[in-house]
């Protein structure tokens, strides 16, 4: 039994470092595929030879080092939203450094290719952070349960029930919507 409970925090941690380890794979290939569209935007501003290099090196790499540096926090339960931000902004101006350079040389499909992945993969890494963070505090006992989901129909025919019985799942953790909906009919009863 006690084997049992050290294995699942062992294997948790192992899935954890496989799962970031594909994550930063899959941002180290935009990192590379954008590399070579910094390089021409460096040159669309001014910047040539060895210097053009130092605009992949910034953007692309503040963003992959913010990264870094969320998963860290986000694997120790520290907060990760400065680093978060800081991923998102030098990832949107690599995109659009690539999309302006792209444009610029006539390929509009690398230009949208290249501008979207590199805010795409942002996204995901942010997902996956966010799991990490919903893991640790579903763990800890700091998640609620669900709460229950009430159909259209109920909303628009029903309004202020639906909403009664909507505050008091958040209130009084309701998990079931008919649950909800008899504590809300009785509250109104009272």
């Amino acid at each position: 039994m006690d084997r049992i409970r050290v294995a699942r925090p062992r294997a948790a941690v192992v899935a954890a470092t496989a799962f970031a380890a594909v994550l930063l794979a899959v941002e180290g290939v935009i990192v590379a595929e954008s590399w070579r569209g910094l390089v021409g935007f460096a040159g669309l501003i001014g910047i040539h030879g060895v210097a053009a290099w130092g605009v992949p090196v910034t953007l692309d790499g503040v963003s992959l080092v913010a990264a870094l540096v969320a998963l860290r926090a986000e694997l120790a339960g520290e907060s990760s939203g400065i680093y978060r931000a800081t991923l998102f902004a030098f990832t949107a101006a690599s995109g659009a450094a690539n999309y302006w350079h792209a444009r610029q040389a006539g390929s509009p499909e690398a230009a949208l290719y290249l501008g979207g992945m590199s805010i795409a993969v942002a996204w995901v890494f942010a997902l996956a952070l966010r799991q990490i963070r919903r893991e640790d505090r579903r763990q800890a006992g700091r998640v609620t349960g669900h709460l229950p989901k009430f159909s259209a129909a109920h909303w628009l025919r029903f309004p202020g029930l639906t909403w009664r019985a909507w505050s008091l799942a958040v209130r009084d953790g309701h998990t079931g919507a008919r649950e909800a909906l008899t504590a809300a009919r009785a509250d109104v009863a009272l």
